[in-house]
């Protein structure tokens, strides 16, 4: 149970930027509780008076034994200060990581637009730019084309996280934010456990966490040799399972016994057999408990989800057994 204690609505934020003038920031509602933070719908008045949204991130991390004053500000016991001033530097990181992506082509859209950093009420705050929709988890896809476009969108995303050197590795429907418009883009707005490439032998410099459900057994284990661009491919796998089946995927669980059929999202509806043979094909390939029988690149999996797509769309006549 999470017993953080959150900001109320109308709470102002009192901001002083680097030249030590002061900005101010006021919450309006909670977006979501991440592992690390708390991410709230807020505002600022410009200069015409005028409200301006923004999205509002909070260091206060879900582990840790913090306990929250009536002004606002965090304490923590001295035993676990260390954790919580080190969860702060990996916030600071993502920050700066953060906008070198948002400054990359082809991510732009696809990665927080990150105003800037603040300290305040003993912790960490991230200022970032409003945008209309919601996270994943409280998305409500109701179709399993909507699904598939989703899942799409999340590969081209990592897929180019990973041609600029960085393993994601906190893919989850929390942490992922869906445009009211459309499902095919997507928006990632936690960046807190990306680690580089060619810092994965050396993650003791880094912490590397885990969402249960969604990250395979070389995170969980922290097993530093076996982790690489499969380990996202494999959270991609757990995410679109967890859209069509409605719960989180169990170790093992596919085998030949497995409904691939048994889809929540349009129950009762019947797609072409291939739809169910691509499923299939892409969940062996992403969901396997050892690292070397997943797909190894984003691409190979985005492929295959385009092959299931173009068979749900297209309305090819066959018969139902």
């Amino acid at each position: 149970m999470d017993k953080r204690v959150v900001l109320q609505p109308d709470t102002k934020l009192d901001f002083y930027n680097i030249s030590g003038e002061r900005v101010q920031f006021i919450v309006e509602d909670v977006v979501g509780l991440g592992g690390t933070c708390i991410v709230y719908n807020g505002h600022y008045i410009n200069n015409s008076g005028k409200n301006v949204k923004v999205l509002i991130k909070e260091c206060y991390p879900y582990r840790l034994h913090i306990k929250r004053e009536q002004n606002g500000f965090l304490t923590i016991d001295s035993s676990e200060n260390k954790q919580f001033i080190e969860c702060q530097a990996r916030v600071r990181s993502s920050f700066d990581v953060s906008n070198k992506l948002h400054n990359t082509s082809g991510l732009t859209n696809v990665t927080s637009n990150f105003h800037n950093i603040y300290e305040q009420n003993n912790t960490v705050y991230i200022v970032s730019s409003y945008v209309e929709g919601g996270s994943l988890y409280n998305a409500g896809i109701n179709t399993l084309s909507d699904a598939v476009r989703i899942a799409i969108s999340i590969a081209k995303c990592i897929e180019k996280i990973h041609s600029m050197g960085y393993l994601y590795l906190d893919l989850k429907p929390d942490n992922i934010f869906i445009y009211k418009e459309t499902v095919d883009m997507i928006q990632l707005f936690d960046f807190d456990s990306m680690i580089p490439v060619d810092g994965v032998e050396k993650l003791e410099e880094y912490r590397l966490s885990y969402s249960t459900g969604f990250a395979p057994v070389e995170q969980k284990m922290a097993d530093v040799m076996n982790i690489g661009k499969h380990t996202d491919i494999y959270s991609l796998g757990a995410i679109l399972f967890w859209l069509l089946y409605g719960r989180i995927y169990k170790s093992a669980e596919i085998g030949m016994d497995f409904k691939w059929d048994d889809i929540i999202l349009q129950k009762g509806a019947r797609f072409q057999p291939k739809v169910y043979k691509g499923l299939e094909e892409f969940f062996e390939n992403t969901l396997k408990p050892y690292s070397g029988d997943r797909y190894q690149d984003m691409a190979q999996a985005e492929i295959q989800l385009e092959n299931i797509k173009k068979y749900i769309d297209i309305p090819v006549p066959f018969i139902c057994s």
